[in-house]
C-alpha cells in the first residue's frame, strides 16, 4: 500500500480525471480512464470525498483506516478496498479506491477498455524510447469513463462503464435507385461481388467491412431519404428476388440494416458545399459538390455532424444521436447515455421517472415502480381506467426511456379494432393465393426473436373495444407455454406447419415462437362502449387502475436534452416460470404464501378463489420487490391484491357482499360486519377519514368503493 510508484501512479492526473459533482442526487463522480484505472484503482480528489462520505451513509475514514467494498459491475459484484493513506508530512486526507488484487476485476476493465488501454500502452511505449516520463492523458475525442454511483447500502457503489464507441463505429453512404423500395421493405443492403466482366469494384468491396452498430446514410433522387443502425455484418448470399433481374452476378454480399424514414429529406444542395472542405478517402462526393456513381461509400463523423446540421427541423433517431449530440433545445425524442445490460432497478427507474418527467409529463413514482415490476413478474400488464389518464402516453414514455421507440422498431403502437374477432387480426392470415400475410403483433415477433438482447414494448391501444377473448385468447394461450431452454423463456410456436401453404413462408414464420424480450402492455377503457374481461385474461395479467385524477399537479416544462438508457432486454426479462424457480428464499415465499392463502379462504366462500398460476405471480413479485428494494412490503402486496385479487370480484349476492367485508377487514384492520348503520358508508368514511390506512390503503380505498356499489344492486372492480 505504500509503494512510492503506486501513490505517483495513483495521483497524478488528481485535477483532471474526476468530474460530474453534482449534476445529480446519486452520481458520486465520473473517472477518466487513465493507466491507474487498469494497475491499482484511483485517487479520489478531495473535492469528491464529501460524496463519498455522503454514499458510505455518513461515514468518515480516518488516515490509515480502509475498509473493504463493493463495486457492482453489469450486476456481478467485485471487492475492493477505500483506503484513507497516512502519508508521512502530509497531514490532508488521501483518499483511494484500490483492486491491485482483484485480478478478475482488472481483467474485466481492460476488456471493457480495450481502446483506452491500446492508446495508453502505445503512447507510453513511444514515450520510453525518447525518455519521455510524463503522464499519459487519453484526448477527450477518445476517452472513456467508469461512473460511480451510490446505492442504498454504505460503501458498496454501482458502477458505469461508458465506453466510447465513436472509434469503432463507421459511417457509411449508400447511393440507392430503382433497388431503394425493395432493400427497404427487406431492411437489407445488397451488393454483388463481382460486375459481370469479373471485375472487383471498390464500392462493392466496402460492404465486407460494415459490421454491426455501423450508421448508413441513404441517397436517392437528389437527397438523404433514410438513414439506417446496421443489425447484422454483412455475408455472402444470393441476389434477393426482389431486386429483379440486371447484369449483376446472383452472388453478392448482404447486411441487415433497421430503416428510419428522415422527415424532412435532405436535398444534396443543403450540405455539398460544406462536405467539399472535408477530406473523406473513397467519399461519395465528387470536387465538383455531386454524388459519384458508386454503391457503398466511406463516410466521416465530421461530415455526417455536416449532414445533421443542414436541416435543423429533422428528427433523428436515437441511435444517430450517440456519438452526434444536437444542440439543446432540437427537436428529438432523447439522447442516450450509454447502452447497459441490466443495471440496479432503482437507477433504472430514476432514469425512467427523470425522462418522463423532463418529457412534461406526471406520473406518481410508486406507479412507475409497480409498472416495472408488473413487466418483470410476466410480460402481460393492463392499463385501465377512465379516458385521458396517460395509460397509452405512459407505455409509449416508459419505453422511450430505455431506448424503445417506434423509430427503431422496439415500440409498436397497435390500436385495437372493434371488428376484430379472431386471431387472424392480430397475428396475421392467409390471403386468397395462400400467402400469409403477418398480422402486426407477429411482425414485432419476427424482429423481437432477431434480437434478443433488446427489449420490444407493445402497445394494444383500447384493447377491449372488441372482445378480448376473441383475437386475444389464442396468443394469452401460449404465453402460458413458456419455458426455458437455454435459460432464455419461449412459448410454443405461434403457427403448426400444416397453416402454411406456400414453403418461403413456412421457413420465415414456422418457426417462431414468443420470445422473452416481448412486452404487451393493453390499455382499456371502462365505459359503456367496451367489453368486460373474462377471468382467463385478468388471471393472466397484472391490471394497474388509472382512475384518480388530481389537476392540482402541473407538469413542468418540457426540456432537452432528455438523457435515457440504452437498456438490454436483461433488465425485464422474468428469471422466474414457476414457483420452483425462486425458492432460493423459501422462508420469504412461505410468509407470502400464507398471507395470500388467507385472502383465498375467504375468496372460496364465493367460488372466487384464485390458482396457483396468481399466487405464483404474486410471489414473483413480491421476490423481485425484495430484491430491488424499492417498495415497502405492505405497499408491494397491497398494489398485488388490488391489481390481480380485487378484479375478479363483481356480482350481485350476499356472498360477494361479505367476502368484500371480510377482505376489507385484511386489508384495514376494521370490521363491520356486525356494525348498525349502512356498512358501506362506513368503510367508506374509515378510507376517508384516516391517512394513514394499514396494511393496504390502496385495496381497502377500492373495496370501500365497490361496497358503495351494492346500493345499485351490483358491484364490480370496473366503474
Amino acid at each position: 500500500m505504500n509503494n512510492n510508484v503506486d501513490q505517483e501512479v495513483l495521483m497524478s492526473d488528481e485535477r483532471y480525471s474526476w468530474s460530474g459533482l453534482g449534476e445529480s442526487q446519486n452520481l458520486i463522480g465520473r473517472k477518466k480512464v487513465d493507466w491507474s484505472i487498469f494497475m491499482n484503482g484511483t485517487h479520489v480528489p478531495i473535492d469528491f470525498h464529501g460524496a463519498f462520505k455522503l454514499a458510505n451513509g455518513g461515514v468518515h475514514l480516518n488516515r490509515g483506516e480502509k475498509r473493504e467494498i463493493t463495486l457492482i459491475i453489469n450486476g456481478v459484484s467485485y471487492s475492493a478496498m477505500l483506503v484513507n493513506i497516512d502519508r508521512k508530512g502530509v497531514f490532508i486526507d488521501t483518499l483511494q479506491v484500490r483492486y491491485e488484487s482483484n485480478g478478475e476485476l482488472r481483467q474485466l476493465i481492460k476488456q471493457e477498455f480495450q481502446n483506452s488501454f491500446a492508446y495508453i500502452q502505445a503512447e507510453r511505449e513511444k514515450k520510453a524510447l525518447i525518455g519521455d516520463k510524463s503522464y499519459t492523458v487519453v484526448p477527450d475525442n477518445k476517452a472513456e469513463y467508469i461512473e460511480f454511483y451510490k446505492t442504498n447500502v454504505p460503501f458498496q457503489y454501482l458502477l458505469k462503464l461508458i465506453k466510447n464507441t465513436e472509434q469503432n463505429r463507421n459511417i457509411w453512404w449508400v447511393n440507392q435507385g430503382t433497388t431503394l423500395s425493395s432493400e427497404r421493405d427487406e431492411g437489407i443492403l445488397w451488393a454483388p461481388l463481382k460486375s459481370k466482366n469479373g471485375q472487383k469494384l471498390y464500392h462493392w468491396e466496402t460492404m465486407s467491412e460494415v459490421k454491426k452498430g455501423d450508421i448508413i446514410l441513404h441517397y436517392a433522387n437528389g437527397a438523404l431519404r433514410y438513414v439506417s443502425e446496421v443489425t447484422t455484418p454483412a455475408i455472402e448470399a444470393p441476389k434477393p428476388a426482389s431486386l429483379g433481374n440486371n447484369s449483376w452476378q446472383d452472388i453478392g454480399r448482404l447486411v441487415r440494416t433497421e430503416y428510419f424514414t428522415l422527415k424532412p429529406v435532405i436535398g444534396l444542395n443543403d450540405f455539398s458545399k460544406d462536405l467539399l472542405k472535408l477530406d473523406i478517402p473513397q467519399g461519395p462526393i465528387d470536387v465538383n459538390g455531386n454524388v459519384k456513381q458508386g454503391y457503398l461509400f466511406r463516410f466521416s463523423s465530421d461530415a455526417f455532424n455536416i449532414i445533421m446540421q443542414a436541416k435543423s427541423e429533422v428528427v433523428w433517431p436515437n441511435f444517430a444521436l450517440v456519438n452526434n449530440l444536437p444542440d439543446e433545445g432540437k427537436s428529438s425524442v432523447g439522447l442516450h447515455k450509454e447502452e447497459v445490460n441490466a443495471i440496479n432497478p432503482s437507477e433504472l427507474i430514476n432514469t425512467i421517472y427523470n425522462y418522463i418527467s423532463k418529457r412534461g409529463f406526471i406520473y406518481e413514482s410508486g406507479l412507475i415502480k409497480n409498472f416495472y415490476l408488473c413487466l418483470k413478474t410476466k410480460p402481460f400488464v393492463i392499463l385501465a381506467g377512465i379516458s385521458g389518464t396517460g395509460k397509452s402516453k405512459l407505455v409509449e414514455l416508459f419505453a422511450e426511456a430505455v431506448g424503445a421507440t417506434s423509430e427503431n422498431g422496439q415500440y409498436t403502437l397497435i390500436p385495437v379494432r372493434p371488428d376484430w374477432n379472431d386471431s387472424s387480426d392480430l397475428l396475421g392470415y392467409k390471403d386468397i393465393n395462400g400467402q400469409f400475410q403477418a398480422g402486426p403483433l407477429t411482425r414485432v415477433i419476427e424482429k423481437a426473436s432477431n434480437n434478443l438482447d433488446k427489449p420490444y414494448f407493445v402497445c394494444l391501444d383500447e384493447m377491449n373495444l372488441s372482445r378480448v377473448e376473441y383475437y386475444f385468447s389464442d396468443f394469452l394461450s401460449l404465453m402460458e407455454t413458456k419455458k426455458k431452454p437455454k435459460n432464455e423463456a419461449y412459448s410454443e410456436r405461434l403457427f403448426h406447419d400444416d397453416f402454411f401453404v406456400i414453403k418461403e413462408d413456412l421457413d420465415k414464420f414456422g418457426p417462431l415462437r414468443i420470445p422473452p424480450n416481448l412486452y404487451v402492455i393493453g390499455t382499456v377503457n371502462m365505459d359503456e362502449t367496451t367489453f368486460p374481461f373474462s377471468k382467463k385474461v385478468l388471471d393472466r395479467a397484472n391490471t394497474i387502475e388509472f382512475s384518480e385524477v388530481d389537476f392540482t399537479l402541473l407538469p413542468a416544462k418540457e426540456s432537452y436534452p432528455v438523457e435515457t438508457l440504452i437498456s438490454k432486454n436483461q433488465s425485464f426479462e422474468t428469471e422466474y416460470i414457476y414457483l420452483k424457480d425462486c425458492l432460493e428464499d423459501v422462508e420469504y415465499v412461505r410468509i407470502i404464501n400464507d398471507k395470500l392463502d388467507r385472502i383465498n379462504k375467504v375468496l372460496t366462500n364465493a367460488n372466487l378463489q384464485v390458482g396457483y398460476r396468481v399466487r405464483d405471480e404474486i410471489c414473483f413479485y413480491m421476490i423481485y420487490n425484495k430484491s430491488f428494494k424499492l417498495l415497502d412490503e405492505d405497499d408491494a402486496l397491497d398494489y398485488a391484491i388490488k391489481q390481480k385479487i380485487l378484479p375478479r370480484i363483481q356480482g350481485s349476492s350476499n356472498q360477494i357482499f361479505k367476502v368484500l367485508i371480510e377482505l376489507f377487514q385484511i386489508a384495514t384492520g376494521q370490521n363491520y360486519a356486525n356494525e348498525d348503520g349502512n356498512v358501506a358508508d362506513l368503510a367508506l368514511k374509515y378510507v376517508q377519514d384516516n391517512s394513514e390506512v394499514k396494511p393496504y390503503p390502496r385495496s381497502a380505498r377500492k373495496m370501500a368503493t365497490m361496497l358503495g356499489r351494492f346500493e345499485d344492486g351490483f358491484t364490480s372492480f370496473w366503474l
